[in-house]
């Protein structure tokens, strides 16, 4: 039975309803999964008492079960302004930090006399962030301009003290930047030019926590990308112990008894700790390390408790099942929680019953959670009191161990463990991982009432692939430093690493090399070792602390004042050679794995492996044809940059030449792999199949062709001319073609050159007027259908507004900032320059001789030519070359790995590149060019011979006697089809003109103002035997500058008629 209209109207109704249901439940999971993304801890910084200046040393402090409290230094409270008799009343107890006094200002850029005014605790902030960078192999020069946000836990001003008792000659503005508690971020911010939110935080004990807390806030909704959370504290004077003692919270015997029975308050210690954070998803796609993750993190307050000062049992649950819940993971699943644990007879109880009351259900699974308390090893931190807690907490996630607490021994009587799975670790307590990752919670408690819990989980296990593989035979070792002695603290260093047998889990020796050289900061001290194993190398680094001679050991100093500038250079067609790469492919995995990359889009585009064809024998062999050949070359090329940058060597700019102009185009981002690998595949299958002659290319000097062009004859060819005063003829040599200069005698094609010339090694023409019809299956339009479809915008976004420039490709960079596609019809046309005529592909290697912007169509800047020291600008396309700035550092991974960043300032259209590049490769008159100035055009097809057409030889004036461009004798041409081109040089009328103003026929392969060959313009077919493509302009991207083909279809022609207004008649020259 059939539903009624009202009923199917009804029912399409709610299914749109359903529709729109879902889609709404997807955004709100999307928002709440953004709300709650994990974050990665990726980096740590530490200066903790007793020598643990970083996170390994802070574990080996740990795993030791040293207490680091002692008496103060005696010279710590020298200047102390406390009130006389607090030194008889507080405690001398402490754990403090050794040197706290001293401070590469100069590293830092900060002047002595303001560093003398600076707080100790801004000092130290700036030391351990470098440090955490460093660590988390972020190289923190690079950070400038970045959304990193800064978020520091800071509580006591002791400097502030001192300064204020100081004399008034010794105050100044410094004092007033140097202290405060909005200065340390602020000034951490400046110095690596951060800017992102930048926040001081103050809630007592659980400072640094909160700051933890609220930099995940931050990452989660996208106000940072970055993040360095922490807290510092510094004592300085007696003031704040002497109160804390009027409070009743220290220990007089100087001992932090935590869960103990004889618990009699805590010991104040100073330090610093700092953890570098990034959303989970980044961190995984840009190949961080990560140590740790936060699942998730709550902050609340005590409210209206028994006292100000005392804690809160009700806030303290309501808190740790906030971020439970944050975190999603059950209360069971919690393994170890770092306490807040300050050793106090009420605050001890109150902790554990609200730790009971939330995680302690007894398990099925009989598993344990120990509580643990690192202010029995360091003391109460303060403002960094928390951040301790949850560097510890990370160390025993990465190692499957909770550090065992200090002087316990017997259970405070006031805490009930019976039927909880708590325990107290006297001992080191192994961590076994079940079958989920193992999870940790991390507690701090303010003063003023402010609680922070914070939830663990261990990293993701790293793939199989980047834990496993063997080591490379050689690996370079670059070291940097500021000054020599801080160079040999750095190679004393890595000895320390490096010495003795490597631990389990240690970092491979390749990947220590990687991160020396790409995620690191370099300075102008600089070293360099080379070495096979870890003990040769731990050998060099021996030697040059020493200073003895070794070999592989390279010292140097580079001047910071002039960066040098890198450019990648990517070779054509003729450079391939039987067995590149083969050594390559065994010795070096980042190698092998971009080609295997490569060999998977070829296999699947071209219907061979690239792998199989690189490591044929010499017998069988191909890489004497075109298809197989540019494959194998853009092959190599992209896996030589992949390795090349896994060992720290990143171009600034990049260049190419014919299928090297793919190649730089994937490096600098343009193109994906695939785009590119598609795009050669259709680019040598259809050179392959439509050249007919088989040939090559001579190089000669300069001084056989001064003045002008070579050409040849018979097959005319085209000059290339290039920055080292070499051009390159252009033409099929293997036909017997001879090259003459325009104003100069005939060259032998393969004898008898005025000047030392080379054959290319390449099978067939690959850029100049030679080639073969295509077959009609090989058609041009039909192979740039199939590969377009493909092809994507760049992905670096658009280009900024600038000038037209010429490019390369066929490309032009219009004004309105896209890149459009520009054709020369059978590579004819001006020889192809680099911009403002200024060097090309073989001079760009010279410092400071590369080319600048500027300069007219076929002028020359002096400026430009080699030798001049110009500052380097690749951000232009231009014809014979590809210049694409690098902008950013390339964010790389540990283990080695890269990934690319398209500037901001070129934006190709790729669909009109491949469609021109096809065009290219089977003689295709391209794509029209849209210019400002147009000569007019009659109805019936017959242009206007303008005065700009008289001089180019297209019709008659008074300037020119007669001559049009087929017979000249009223000036004006009589059919479009039959306009000789500028540069064929034999019109009527034209510069050239013949005797009595007669115009000779067009040279061969002349073209019409349309671009086609005159002799195929009139029937309607571009060169090839075929119709122009009419489809190639639907596919150019979003945003692109028109650039529509000039379809020589009748149809065609009348579309191009209706867009232009009505002409006037001409008047004949005579």
């Amino acid at each position: 039975m059939s539903s009624s209209p009202s009923e199917a109207e009804y029912l399409s109704r709610l299914l749109r309803a359903a529709a729109v249901i879902k889609d709404l439940e997807s955004r709100l999971a999307a928002l709440e999964r953004k709300k709650t993304e994990p974050i990665a801890i990726i980096g740590l910084g530490c200066r903790f008492p007793g020598g643990a200046d970083d996170p390994e040393r802070y574990w080996q402090l740990l795993e030791a079960g040293v207490d680091a409290v002692s008496e103060a230094p005696p010279e710590r409270f020298q200047r102390d302004p406390s009130p006389p008799g607090s030194d008889q009343e507080a405690p001398p107890w402490g754990a403090f930090l050794k040197d706290v006094d001293r401070f590469d200002a100069h590293f830092f850029g900060i002047s002595p006399r303001e560093a003398a005014k600076l707080d100790p605790q801004q000092r130290l902030l700036l030391e351990v962030a470098w440090e955490a960078l460093e660590h988390a192999g972020i190289a923190a020069d690079r950070l400038a301009g970045t959304r990193t946000g800064v978020f520091v836990g800071i509580t006591t001003s002791d400097y502030q003290l001192l300064s204020a008792s100081a004399a008034p000659e010794e105050q100044d503005a410094y004092v007033a930047t140097g202290n405060g508690h909005c200065f340390p971020p602020g000034r951490l911010s400046y110095f690596l030019g951060l800017e992102g939110p930048s926040l001081a935080v103050d809630t007592a004990c659980s400072s640094s926590l909160v700051a933890v807390h609220l930099a995940c806030q931050s990452l989660r909704s996208g106000e940072s990308s970055l993040a360095l959370a922490g807290g510092v504290n510094v004592i300085l004077s007696r003031w704040v112990t002497w109160l804390l003692t009027k409070l009743q919270a220290l220990s007089p015997d100087g001992r932090s008894r935590a869960f103990d029975a004889r618990a009699n308050g805590f010991v104040r210690g100073e330090g610093c700790g700092l953890v570098v954070l990034k959303r989970l998803s980044d961190a995984l796609s840009d190949g961080d390390r990560i140590l740790s993750v936060i699942r998730g993190s709550a902050v609340n307050q005590d409210g209206r408790s028994s006292g100000f000062t005392a804690p809160s049992l009700r806030a303290q649950q309501a808190m740790l099942r906030q971020a439970l819940e944050s975190a999603g993971v059950s209360p069971a699943d919690v393994g170890y929680v770092e306490t807040h644990g300050t050793g106090t007879s009420l605050g001890d109880p109150i902790e554990v019953e609200a730790l009971a009351g939330v995680l302690g259900e007894p398990r099925s699974d009989g598993s344990v959670c120990a509580l643990g308390a690192v202010k029995t090893n360091l003391g109460h931190l303060e403002a960094a009191a928390g951040i301790a807690g949850l560097v510890k907490a990370v160390l025993a996630l990465q190692r499957g161990v909770i550090p065992a607490n200090q002087h316990f021994t017997t259970l405070n009587p006031r805490i009930d463990l019976s039927g909880t799975p708590f325990v107290i670790p006297t001992r080191n307590l192994p961590w076994a991982r079940g079958d989920r990752p193992r999870i940790a919670g991390v507690s701090a408690f303010g003063l003023s009432g402010t609680n922070a819990h914070v939830v663990l989980e261990e990293a993701p296990r790293p793939p199989a692939a980047a834990a496993a593989g063997e080591e490379r035979p050689l690996v370079l070792l670059p070291l940097s430093a500021r000054s020599p002695q801080a160079l040999s603290d750095l190679a004393q260093a890595y000895l320390c690493d490096l010495a003795g047998a490597p631990r389990e889990g240690a970092a491979r020796l390749r990947d220590i090399a990687y991160t020396a050289a790409v995620r690191r900061s370099h300075h102008e001290h600089r070293a360099a070792l080379v070495a096979r194993s870890r003990e040769e190398l731990a050998a060099s680094l021996r030697a040059f602390v020493a200073g003895e001679p070794r070999a592989g050991v390279a010292q140097g100093r580079a001047s910071q004042a002039a960066r040098t500038r890198l450019v990648f250079v990517f070779s054509g067609q003729g450079s391939q050679w039987i067995g590149m790469g083969r050594e390559l492919l065994g010795d070096e995995p980042v190698f092998r794995a971009a080609l295997e990359a490569c060999d998977a889009l070829v296999r699947q585009h071209a219907g061979f492996s690239l792998l199989d064809e690189l490591t044929s024998a010499e017998a069988s062999a191909r890489l004497d044809r075109t298809d197989v050949a540019q494959l194998a070359i853009f092959g190599v090329q992209v896996a030589l940059s992949a390795l090349l940058a896994s060992k720290g060597v990143t171009p600034d700019a990049v260049i190419g030449h014919s299928v090297g102009e793919v190649a730089a185009a994937h490096v600098a981002g343009v193109l994906s792999l695939e785009e590119a690998v598609r795009l050669v595949a259709i680019r040598g299958r259809l050179i392959e199949r439509g050249a007919r002659a088989r040939g090559g290319r001579h190089g000669v000097r300069r001084a056989a062709c001064r003045g002008g062009r070579p050409r040849a004859r018979g097959s005319r060819g085209q000059a290339l001319r290039r920055g080292d005063q070499r051009p390159r003829i252009r033409g099929a040599v293997g036909r017997g073609a001879r090259a003459r200069g325009a104003r100069g005698a005939p060259l032998a094609a393969g004898r008898g050159l005025p000047a030392p010339g080379r054959r290319v090694r390449v099978p067939r023409p690959l850029h100049g007027a030679v080639r073969e019809r295509p077959r009609r299956r090989d058609r041009p339009d039909r192979a740039a259908a199939r590969g377009v479809a493909v092809l994507q915008r760049g992905h670096g976004g658009a280009a900024r507004r600038r000038g037209a420039r010429r490019g390369v490709l066929g490309a032009e960079r219009a004004a309105a900032g896209a890149v459009r596609p520009r054709g020369r019809g059978r590579d004819r046309g001006p020889a192809p320059r680099v911009p403002g005529g200024g060097p090309a592909p073989g001079a760009v290697w010279q410092p400071g001789a590369v080319p600048r912007r500027g300069g007219g169509r076929g002028q020359r800047r002096p400026d430009a030519a080699p030798g001049q020291g110009r500052a380097l600008v690749p951000d232009a396309v231009d014809r014979g070359a590809v210049r694409l700035r690098l902008r950013g550092r390339l964010p790389a991974a540990v283990p080695g790995g890269w990934s690319r960043r398209f500037p901001a300032d070129l934006s190709l259209a790729a669909p009109a590149l491949l469609a021109l590049l096809c065009a290219r490769a089977a003689r295709r008159p391209a794509v029209g060019v849209h210019g400002r100035r147009r000569r007019r055009r009659r109805a019936g097809g017959r242009r206007v011979a303008g005065r700009r057409g008289r001089r180019a030889g297209r019709g008659g004036g008074p300037r020119r006697r007669g001559g049009g461009a087929r017979r000249g004798r009223r000036g004006v041409a009589r059919s479009a089809a039959r306009a000789a081109p500028r540069s064929a040089g034999r019109g009527g009328g034209g510069r050239r003109a013949g005797r009595r103003g007669r115009g000779a026929a067009p040279a061969r392969g002349g073209r019409d103002p349309r671009g086609l060959p005159a002799a195929r313009a009139r029937d309607g077919f571009a060169d090839g035997g075929e119709p122009a493509p009419r489809a190639l302009g639907a596919h150019r991207p979003a945003g692109a500058v028109d650039a529509r083909v000039r379809l020589p279809h009748r149809a065609g022609d009348r579309a191009l008629r209706a867009r232009r207004p009505a002409p006037r008649r001409a008047r004949s020259a005579r």
